[in-house]
């Protein structure tokens, strides 16, 4: 049924609950595994009464710090994969707001079904923080497989 699926993660508890998900259907269904994670974009940092900073320097240590943190994600997900016996793609989007790097990956590699977790954010906290997980539902044209 499914050839590819795309496994979203950004390492917490509910992303490894759809990890396991995806392992277990790729597995099953003999279909292609790829595991991604994002980095939301750097914004640019200036300074108060004092004119503008330079915030180049800082910029790419946080973006250091981030690419440092999605390998150690991916690098879990494979340790993960590899334990089960599943060759999996690893993919780390920097710049990217997860339910546009989730969205535009799933699309660009035809993948047939993508799963993820959901912080379960409910009432004003989703209002304020958003929802990927809505967002990827919203717009994805492949089937999603929410995990709790």
């Amino acid at each position: 049924m499914f050839k590819s699926i795309l496994v979203a993660t950004d390492g917490s508890a509910t992303a490894e609950k759809a990890l396991d998900i995806g392992l277990k259907l790729a597995r099953e269904q003999d279909a292609a595994l790829l595991v991604l994670t994002s980095t939301t974009p750097v914004d640019n940092i200036y300074g108060g009464g004092f004119g503008p900073i330079d915030s180049a320097s800082i910029t790419a240590r946080v973006e250091e710090a981030y690419a440092e943190q999605a390998g150690n994600i991916l690098a879990a997900a494979a340790s993960k994969a590899d334990a089960k016996g599943i060759d999996a793609e690893l993919l780390h989007l920097p710049n990217r707001h997860p339910a546009q790097a989730i969205i535009e990956t799933a699309e660009t590699r035809k993948v047939d079904l993508i799963v993820m977790g959901s912080h379960g954010r409910r009432g004003l906290e989703r209002l304020l923080l958003g929802s990927q997980a809505s967002e990827v539902l919203t717009q994805a044209r492949v089937p999603v497989l929410i995990a709790k």
